[in-house]
C-alpha cells in the first residue's frame, strides 16, 4: 500500500465553524521589540566587512580560474580537457564528451569575454596546461614566474 494514503501517518482534522472568526492575536504574548535586534551596531558592521570580504575573495578566486582557463584556451595549450573522477561520475563516453566539448565551449566564451573586455585583477598567473602526449585524469597547474 502506498505510504501517502495511509490516514494515520497524517494528524487528525478537527472541523471548525468558518462563520464566526474568532480573534486570537491579542492573546499571544508580545515580545520586546529589542529582542528582535540582539546585535549590537559594532557586531553588524563587522558581519558586513566579513561578507564583503567574502564576496571579494570569491570573485577573485572565480576571476583567477576561469581567466587561467580562458588564457589557456587562448594561447591554445588546452588540448584535451578530462573531468575529475572525485567529483562525478559519467555513465558512458559519450556523456564525457558531452561535458568535456560544453567545458571546452564555456572556456571559449570566457576567452571572448575576456578579449572584449577589460579585466582587472592581480591573480591571473595560474595557468592550466595538458601535456599533448599524455593528459592527465585531473587538471595539473603551473605558476609562471614573472
Amino acid at each position: 500500500m502506498d505510504g501517502r494514503k495511509d490516514r494515520s501517518r497524517y494528524p487528525k482534522m478537527i472541523p471548525a465553524d468558518i462563520d464566526t472568526p474568532e480573534v486570537i492575536s491579542n492573546r499571544l504574548p508580545q515580545a520586546q521589540t529589542q529582542a528582535l535586534s540582539t546585535l549590537n551596531k559594532t557586531t553588524k558592521d563587522q558581519v558586513n566587512q566579513a561578507q564583503k570580504y567574502r564576496q571579494s575573495t570569491l570573485q577573485a578566486v572565480i576571476v583567477s580560474e576561469v581567466s587561467a582557463l580562458a588564457f589557456a584556451v587562448k594561447a591554445g595549450v588546452v588540448r584535451l580537457m578530462n573531468a575529475a573522477r572525485t567529483q562525478f561520475a559519467l555513465h558512458d563516453a559519450k556523456e564525457a564528451e558531452s561535458d568535456v566539448a560544453d567545458s571546452q565551449k564555456s572556456a571559449r566564451v570566457a576567452s571572448r569575454a575576456i578579449t572584449n573586455s577589460t579585466v582587472t585583477s592581480n591573480c591571473l598567473k595560474n595557468v592550466y596546461w595538458f601535456p599533448e602526449e599524455e593528459a592527465s585524469p585531473l587538471p595539473t597547474k603551473t605558476r609562471r614566474m614573472s
